[in-house]
């Protein structure tokens, strides 16, 4: 069955999901005239479409909505992150997530982090320590990240790395250990940032070089501010096997 196949299929299926993606084209067409653990550790888990721009800012209002829908050779999934950004003073604060992941005919992963950030004008760090349980390969999974985003006038780079144990239940013993790093670069033009991300992994406890070339994962991205306050945005991510589309909403308590 094609891509295309398995999405025509998925929205006959699975109405909500079909609604979020049929949501972001109308809010686009509205607003704008111009457009989530790994594989590594066998589970697929919230983290695996983390390839963002900004992703080591704060968002621009106190929660953040972000939705994701990816499409590739193994089915679909759907990522929801609920986020909070809590300011401690001017440049620097706490940051929470609650993490949702589902795919059909499979059990659900959910957990909850927090962390923190600082930023400048032209550089953001964001840190993380997300603990996701999932249900369907019954194991937890501790994932610490670190974000950045580094503003050079139109381009931009955000590299990232991360601590992935995954322990099945009743095996702490056998807990697998992963390190992944990778980069997203883009250049902006407008309210539009085009660029890619590529990105790798090593087993921590058995590290070998040819691990590197093994697991390299790239993929292009394209973000699209839907207003001009830079408060809702679309990015779609393209990579060989799949294609993800990515909502944002940001908003105040009141």
């Amino acid at each position: 069955m094609s891509l295309l196949e398995k999405l025509k299929q998925f929205r006959v299926n699975h109405k909500i999901a079909a609604a979020i993606i049929e949501g972001s084209a109308a809010f686009t067409a509205a607003n704008t005239a111009q457009l989530a653990l790994d594989q590594l550790l066998g589970t697929q888990t919230i983290t695996e479409a983390r390839a963002d721009y900004f992703d080591g800012y704060r968002g621009p209002n106190l929660l953040q909505f972000d939705q994701r829908l990816q499409f590739g050779k193994n089915g679909v999934n759907y990522t929801l992150l609920p986020k909070a950004f809590i300011d401690l003073q001017e440049n620097a604060g706490i940051f929470a997530v609650a993490p949702f992941n589902y795919s059909p005919e499979q059990l659900p992963t959910a957990g909850a982090g927090i962390g923190g950030y600082f930023s400048t004008d032209h550089l953001g760090l964001l840190g993380i320590v997300p603990v996701v349980y999932s249900a369907e390969g019954k194991a937890t999974i501790i994932n610490p990240t670190l974000f950045a985003t580094i503003v050079l006038q139109h381009f931009q780079l955000n590299p990232r790395i991360s601590y992935t144990v995954k322990i099945a239940d009743g095996t702490e013993s056998a807990a697998q250990h992963n390190i992944d790093f990778g980069c997203t670069v883009g250049y902006q033009i407008d309210n539009i940032i085009l660029g890619f991300d590529i990105a790798t992994a090593f087993d921590a406890k058995n590290p070998e070089s040819k691990q590197l070339s093994e697991n390299l994962l790239y993929q292009g991205i394209l973000r699209i501010d839907l207003d001009n306050k830079h408060k809702n945005w679309l990015e779609t991510y393209i990579e060989k096997d799949a294609i993800g589309i990515g909502l944002r909403n940001n908003f105040d308590w009141k």
